[in-house]
Parts: structure tokens; C-alpha cells; sequence
């Protein structure tokens, strides 16, 4: 039960943080404010259902341009929540971008859900022990990944809606992250070009947070030995 809560708690305190960025800050006497707490209280009623999806996309455990189930469940909850969704972005089957609210600013939410071969796993077991002797896993949590940012879009559709926002969310799945793919393409194909900021959440050491300019740029090189 410890280790099950430990999780949970890692999860939505990751989603606050994410929740934070587009939702007003505390007063300057250190009071939330009401759209603020808005977002939290939807992430922390729902806070079981969130953590569902992370189990989900766990127990799917689907390779990089394979995560069919994956992107399906999150298609599925974004247009029942009220987002626009738009499948199969720059050519990718599980890809999407779900967009709600309206004008400016525009916040990009963008997570993988890819999981690595060979590495099947129980759940809450430490020890190996694959689930299917060489299956896939989510060895790295990507599978949270995708749990948190959901539960942040969700928030922050919460706190839009109930006092009429000004702002578009973008919510958008990226296949084959370990492949070091979509996201270059999603720029290319100007999905990003009207986006104020972007932000991405991936399960870390420490609650540990980062922004600016992070460079883990894939380069293609060709090497010629003389």
C-alpha cells in the first residue's frame, strides 16, 4: 500500500506542477486563486481515474508507431472532456493533436507513450519479472507520462471552462519518442507555429522540474574512413 501511494503521490504532484504553468498564481498574501484551485480540485477528485490511464497504457505496453490502444484510450477521454481531436497528425496513425478553449495564450502539453522491447515487468513487483518472457514494457514510465499530462489537461479544461478563460490548450500524443520522432515533424508541419510555450512532462528523480531551452537533439550523421 506504501508503494502505492508513494506513486500516486509522485503522479499528481507532478500534475500540479504541470497545472501551475497556465493557471493564475497565488495572490501576494499567498491565497489560490479561484481558477487555480479550480484546476487542482479537478485533478484531485478525479485522481483515481488518472491514475487508471497510467495502469492502462502500462498494461498495453506498445512499441514506438505501434501504440494503437494507447493513443485510442486518450482519443477516446480528450473529445469526451470537449476537446477538438484531430488523428494521424504529419502522417503518424497514433499521433493526435486535441485542442480546447480559444485565443491567446496557446500551451502546447505533449507527452510519449512508447514502451522498450524486452522489457516486460509486474507491476509493483521489484524484482524481474516480465509479465511475457521478451514482450514489450514501459521500463523508462512513459506510461506515466501520458497519465499526467491528461490529468493536467483535464485540470486546466476544468478551470477554462468555469470562468470563461481566455487561452487554447494543445494537447498532443508522440509515437516512437525512443525513435527520436514526431515531434520535428510537428513543427515542420506548423503545428507549433502559433504556440506561446510547450511543455513535457517525463517521470524523474526528486519531483525535479527544468525550463528553457533543454537540447537532446537526434543528428544524423554519416561517418567516411579513409
Amino acid at each position: 500500500m506504501k508503494k502505492i501511494l508513494k506513486k500516486y503521490l509522485i503522479l499528481f504532484l507532478t500534475t500540479f506542477l504541470l497545472v501551475s504553468i497556465y493557471v493564475f498564481s497565488v495572490n501576494a498574501q499567498g491565497v489560490i486563486s479561484p481558477e487555480k484551485d479550480t484546476a487542482y480540485q479537478a485533478v484531485e477528485r478525479n485522481a483515481s481515474e488518472v491514475g487508471k490511464i497510467g495502469d492502462a497504457i502500462f498494461n498495453f505496453a506498445e512499441l514506438g508507431m505501434q501504440e494503437f490502444e494507447s493513443n485510442d484510450l486518450c482519443a477516446r477521454l480528450l473529445e469526451e472532456w470537449g476537446f477538438k481531436v484531430e488523428k494521424g497528425i504529419s502522417g503518424f496513425p497514433t499521433a493526435l493533436m486535441a485542442t480546447y478553449g480559444s485565443g491567446k495564450p496557446v500551451i502546447a502539453l505533449h507527452f510519449e507513450f512508447d514502451a522498450l522491447p524486452g522489457t516486460s515487468q509486474q507491476a509493483g513487483v521489484i524484482e524481474r519479472k516480465p509479465v511475457v518472457e521478451g514482450a514489450p514494457g514501459h521500463a523508462e514510465g512513459h506510461n506515466t507520462n501520458a497519465a499526467v499530462v491528461m490529468g493536467a489537461a483535464f485540470g486546466i479544461k476544468e478551470a477554462i471552462e468555469k470562468y470563461n478563460l481566455k487561452g487554447t490548450i494543445k494537447v498532443f500524443t508522440a509515437p516512437a519518442e525512443e525513435k527520436g520522432i514526431p515531434r520535428p515533424y510537428f513543427v515542420r508541419d506548423g503545428y507549433f507555429k502559433d504556440v506561446d510555450a510547450a511543455f513535457h512532462a517525463h517521470v524523474g528523480n526528486d519531483l525535479s522540474t527544468s525550463y528553457g531551452e533543454r537540447q537532446y537533439a537526434v543528428i544524423t550523421s554519416d561517418f567516411l574512413f579513409y
